[in-house]
């Protein structure tokens, strides 16, 4: 392919358009009715013709997709154990204690058996059962065994739900990859740093926005996951412009992270830059978004749907909800195993370039 029918050949012009945008648009101050092009990210989550990158962008839309890699090889393993356990018309917690004491006499069987050559995987076999077995405890807990139908509509608080739900769920995701997650509102230091760094001396320094939960590297002490909750799920109506306003929040505050990460380093190549991945966590209603963002060119931010998936609240859809579900967050799990290494790659990789102001 010609330079100029790639990405880098359309750089420039790409770049171009969005200043463009920007003087010409003017700054909305409702977070609900920005445009995320107005802050140089291009928003490939919004598909409808009110997008500003879908208008501005249209015709350079297949060079941009083709450089963002989305998540489209999943592991199936998780999803069929779950399959298998919940055939049982008579699931319930007793049947949950006995797949857990099962799947533990096989973790000590594989412990004091040294010897086997398929020790490796049957091992990884083991952690994915039980991994599966902990996502349907936390839905059987609350559904309180079969009691609760629906239970996602009832009423709740945000905190409730983030706390009941959500914080046992960022655990998980966090847990075996060298991560914590910090779950209620939490300052974003990092962007709190960037935003700071360029006041004068006689200037208020900001706090750093509040974010509703963060994964944080406890190796690199970099965040690079965040959560957002729009509004408690039994009112999702009136939290519309809530959803909205949080996905922006979303998109903004991965730039700033991603752009103050480049900027701890120096000045790295794109080589390592183009490798890093940002992500967030979005509940909306009954359902968990999954975004990204990356940085296939100097200063092209593009704001990415990785997947969304339906969270399992209606028992008689649970022997097909939950395994979609589990599949899903097994595979985001793994996702972020991937890029906390390339991330602590990135940091550990001599590697300077220039980088364009």
């Amino acid at each position: 392919m010609d330079v100029n029918d790639s990405l880098e050949g359309k750089s420039i012009e790409i770049q171009q358009l969005i200043s463009n945008y920007r003087h010409s648009s003017g700054h909305e101050k409702n977070v609900d009715k920005q445009d995320v092009l107005y802050f140089g990210i291009i928003d490939l989550v919004r598909t409808g013709e009110s997008s500003a990158t879908r208008r501005i962008l249209k015709e350079y839309l297949p060079l941009i997709r083709e450089r963002v890699n989305t998540v489209t090889n999943y592991d199936v393993k998780a999803k069929n154990f779950a399959k298998q356990v919940l055939s049982d018309s008579k699931l319930n917690r007793e049947k949950i204690k006995r797949e857990k004491k099962k799947i533990k006499r096989e973790k000590r069987k594989i412990k004091r058996d040294k010897k086997k050559k398929i020790k490796d995987k049957e091992t990884d076999d083991i952690s994915i059962k039980s991994n599966v077995i902990k996502i349907i405890k936390l839905v059987l807990k609350m559904t309180k065994t079969f009691d609760k139908d629906d239970w996602i509509n009832a009423k709740m608080t945000e905190n409730e739900f983030t706390t009941r739900f959500l914080t046992p769920l960022g655990d998980y995701i966090a847990k075996g990859n060298d991560c914590v997650f910090r779950p209620g509102e939490q300052s974003l230091e990092l962007v709190k740093q960037y935003e700071n760094n360029s006041l004068n001396d006689d200037e208020t320094r900001l706090p750093g926005p509040r974010i509703d939960g963060l994964i944080i590297s406890s190796i690199l002490k970099v965040p690079f996951v965040l959560f957002e909750v729009s509004g408690p799920p039994c009112d999702a109506a009136a939290n519309y412009s809530h959803f909205k306003g949080d996905r922006n929040k979303i998109a903004k505050n991965l730039k700033f992270l991603f752009k103050q990460i480049i900027t701890s380093k120096g000045t790295p190549t794109l080589h390592s830059s183009e490798k890093i991945k940002l992500f967030g966590a979005h509940v909306y209603k009954d359902t968990l978004y999954i975004y990204s963002l990356s940085m296939p060119l100097w200063d092209l931010y593009v704001f990415n749907l990785e997947f969304h998936v339906a969270i399992p609240s209606k028992i008689n859809l649970f022997p097909s909800s939950i395994p979609k579900f589990i599949n899903k967050i097994h595979n985001f799990r793994n996702l972020i195993s991937i890029y906390h290494k390339q991330l602590a790659e990135f940091f550990k990789t001599q590697d300077y370039g220039f980088i364009r102001s």
